[in-house]
């Protein structure tokens, strides 16, 4: 992300906290999905378990 593209993200949490949470989900989605695909076959359980504990985070949030 460019510094500028940065700035406007900042602008736009601080206006609204449904934006900043909603953009924390995202980048958390985006963090298993990495995880998931590192693991690919030969971890399922543990991609399984964190697909779960992200769920888990999106209900908590609302």
């Amino acid at each position: 992300m460019t510094e500028h593209q940065r700035s406007y993200l900042e602008r736009y949490q601080r206006l609204s906290k449904d934006l900043k949470r909603a953009h924390e989900l995202k980048e958390a989605c985006n963090v298993w999905f990495e995880i998931a695909k590192a693991n690919r076959e030969n971890n399922l359980l543990d991609t399984k378990e964190r697909l779960y504990q992200f769920y888990d985070v999106v209900k908590a949030s609302g």
